[in-house]
């Protein structure tokens, strides 16, 4: 899907695999040597475990980066977009309430969040020169001064 999107809006996207520590320096090497000009992360424990490195090499490597967790702004990440706990609270107890009255999961239908929270660190905006248009700000719920 992600590929799709890039290919949609004509970005070249290079995806940067990794599967520990080693890896993710030989990633970061990728990323300097291909010359990216911005960094996307996509949520999963890796990625999660090794988020202060993630931002530090952002923030190092001067790239504007966006992630998908709060928590990345408030460690230093430019931005992040990211689905509400409070929507994933409440899709999960809609399915274990169904689950639990007798539903099989497979019959569930699959629900697509509506909810998401824009975050905005302009602290890290500004040590990257970047200024981010009114029109992001007036959008974002949380911004970091």
């Amino acid at each position: 899907m992600t590929q799709q999107a890039a290919r949609d809006l004509a970005v070249n996207l290079e995806p940067c695999r990794f599967t520990g520590s080693d890896d993710l320096q030989a990633a970061f090497h990728m990323a300097r040597s291909s010359r990216a000009s911005a960094l996307m992360t996509l949520e999963d424990p890796l990625t999660w475990l090794f988020r202060s490195s993630i931002v530090d090499f952002a923030a190092s490597a001067r790239l504007p980066a966006i992630y998908s967790a709060e928590e990345y702004a408030q460690i230093g990440g430019l931005m992040c977009y990211y689905i509400k706990p409070s929507e994933l609270h409440r899709m999960n107890v809609y399915y274990l309430d169904k689950i639990f009255r007798g539903a099989k999961p497979a019959d569930l239908p699959v629900a697509q969040p509506m909810n998401f929270t824009l975050s905005v660190n302009l602290k890290t905006a500004k040590a990257l020169d970047i200024v981010i248009p009114k029109d992001i700000l007036k959008r974002a719920e949380v911004i970091i001064k």
